[in-house]
């Protein structure tokens, strides 16, 4: 497998979720500029949303890579 392919796929797809969990912060976010859910557990969680979009979209990336590169190996 092309490491470096797996690399740029899963940069992309850590920015791509990263931008993600910004917008779902942002949703979060009232007409007021105060979050709707105001518990300590969505008060902590929402300053994290960025680093969980990154980390899931990463992986995504990483493993649509792997699936790709291996049905490319496998057709030679």
């Amino acid at each position: 497998m092309n490491p470096r392919r797996q690399l740029v796929v899963a940069v992309l797809g850590a920015l791509l979720g990263g931008l993600f969990g910004v917008a779902v912060r942002q949703l979060g976010t009232g007409p007021t500029g105060r979050p709707r859910f105001e518990s300590a557990v969505y008060t902590a969680l929402r300053r994290h949303y960025p680093w969980i979009g990154a980390g899931a979209g990463a992986l995504v990336g990483l493993g649509v890579a792997a699936v790709g590169q291996a049905s490319r190996d496998r057709g030679r």
